[in-house]
């Protein structure tokens, strides 16, 4: 076992090379403690990942939380706006810094033969599309399921085909 100084999640947020310090402490953990914990690295950048594609601020904890972020929701207006305009690409929101990683990662997997066999690289955290409607939306979008079925059916398409597109770029 080493002597691992924890990273704290805002500090990873803000740099790559801590950001896989961040993962590779917790497959130190899964290594060292009692636990069936995968060991499992990721860009692991918060829940808003899809939203802040859309423009969706992110909402960074307090430090001393040690905790990832959030987007704040933007509302139907902004919703509106999302569905008149074209779908963001690759370099969208926190696109960036997740595909930098994803380099990252192959290249420590490339040279290190026991990392690529015995740690998994799982994929950013997506949410669902319903979930990133809500992000995005805000909790106002329990209503719309009623009063704006069409507009939330269109939200969740919209959101469907970035995330596939999303996704099929990471893998």
């Amino acid at each position: 076992a080493l002597e691992w100084k924890h990273v704290n999640v805002n500090d990873a947020l803000a740099d790559i090379d801590l950001m896989l310090l961040s993962q590779l402490e917790r497959c130190h953990v899964a290594l060292t403690t009692p636990s069936n914990m995968p060991m499992i690295m990721r860009a692991n950048y918060g829940v808003g990942n899809i939203a802040s594609m859309f423009g969706a601020r992110s909402f960074v904890m307090p430090y001393e939380m040690d905790t990832l972020p959030n987007v704040y929701p933007m509302g139907e207006a902004f919703v509106r706006r999302i569905l008149d305009m074209s779908a963001p690409g690759m370099d969208a929101g926190n696109c960036p810094q997740i595909f930098a990683m994803a380099e990252s990662f192959a290249e420590i997997r490339e040279k290190y033969p026991k990392i690529a066999r015995f740690v998994r690289i799982d994929h950013p955290d997506a949410q669902g599309p319903m979930d990133n409607c809500e992000l995005i939306w805000g909790s106002d979008i329990f209503y719309a399921l009623y009063d704006e079925q069409e507009t939330v059916h269109a939200l969740l398409r919209r959101i469907t085909d970035v995330m596939t597109t999303f996704l099929d770029s990471w893998y």
